[in-house]
């Protein structure tokens, strides 16, 4: 699997993993939070961006780019959601990293969540508004 969505996996997992572990310290229906942050900025540079309807490209990063994760766990019903700085995120990536977490958390994929921030300012992670895919940022991500 791939070292950035391992990391992001691995962050939105943890922060899960914390909430449900920490059951046994705390009340039946005390409600819990976990958080994660993991840094997804390329790994190598020149990188095709995202842009409005011209295909441009990235020679640095200014701000780092991140998956932002949060656990919520009320007693009875867990939850996961991730926020991920991209423009776009292809739906089959976010259903395998979904399955994955899944997997290493016990929460449902159906209980998971994940969106994009929607910035014209990162890697190209899957081709739209004018731009292709950049297939090294892609691989980066993938599971």
């Amino acid at each position: 699997m791939n070292t950035c969505l391992r990391s992001a996996i691995a962050g939105i997992c943890a922060c899960g993993l914390t909430v449900i572990a920490r059951a046994q310290d705390t009340p039946p229906n005390a409600f819990r939070v976990g958080t994660a942050l993991v840094d997804i900025s390329p790994a190598a540079y020149p990188v095709r961006v995202n842009a409005m309807f011209t295909e441009r490209s990235g020679e640095k990063t200014v701000d780092p780019l991140h998956v932002r994760a949060l656990a919520i766990d009320d007693g009875q019903t867990k939850v996961l959601m991730a926020v991920v700085d991209t423009c776009m995120i292809a739906r089959d990536l976010i259903d395998r990293a979904k399955e994955i977490a899944a997997r290493e958390t016990g929460v449902p994929a159906s209980r998971m969540m994940v969106s994009a921030t929607h910035t014209h300012s990162a890697p190209s992670a899957m081709g739209c508004l004018g731009s292709r895919q950049d297939p090294e940022y892609s691989k980066y991500l993938e599971p």
